[in-house]
Order: structure tokens, then sequence, then C-alpha cells
């Protein structure tokens, strides 16, 4: 999904969207170094007298990191339990992102995204 027309769909429903782009660092023996991704953050807030909160929302999560051959096990059984969809605070994005940076580097796979 083009992300920039996800939001932009977002915004047209009368959301507030932002393109963002994060930087994660992947541990140096993952073989990964840096990885640069755009997401969409959104505020919302649950009621008129609280204050907003911010969600990342990525309709492309999962196939970031897609391996471009086969997997470790353990690599493969926490991918297929990755929703397709990352809905979250951006806390819980870096957590992710470094467990599944930490399982690659594990098995020295390559995420094709990733591989440029």
């Amino acid at each position: 999904m083009d992300i920039r027309a996800f939001s932009q769909a977002l915004a047209d429903r009368g959301h507030l969207t932002w393109l963002r782009n994060g930087v994660f660092s992947c541990p140096p023996d993952s073989g990964l170094g840096t990885i640069k991704h755009t997401f969409v953050v959104t505020s919302v807030q649950p009621d008129s007298s609280s204050q907003p909160i911010y969600c990342v929302i990525d309709p492309n999560w999962k196939e970031h990191f897609e391996l471009s051959g086969s997997g470790s096990e353990e690599y493969m059984q926490l991918l297929s339990m990755l929703p397709a969809v990352f809905i979250g605070c951006a806390d819980k994005l870096a957590k992710f992102v470094n467990l599944l940076c930490k399982e690659v580097s594990f098995g020295q796979h390559t995420v094709p995204a990733r591989a440029a």
C-alpha cells in the first residue's frame, strides 16, 4: 500500500496525520545497520477533556521483515505472529524492531528491504 495515499485517506476522513521517517539502529552483529522507515503518525483524542494520544500506523509493517530466503525456525515463527499492519505507540514500534533485528542477527539472514 502506498504510505502517502494511506495518510491522505486518513486525512480526508478528518484525522490529523503526519508522515514521519524513523531511524532504528540494529545491533552491530545483525548486519542490518540502520533501518530507515516511513510511517504515519495520527492523533487520537478519546474525549474532549483528555490529551491526544499519538499512534504510529504502518500499513506495510509485516512485509518489511520478510526474508529473501528461508529464515530460522524461530524467526519464521516470530514473523508468523506479526500483524500485517502495525498500530501502536512509538516505543512499542522500537521494541518490535529491536527484537526482530536481534533474531535476524542470530540467523545471519538478509531482509530484502534493508539490503540496499
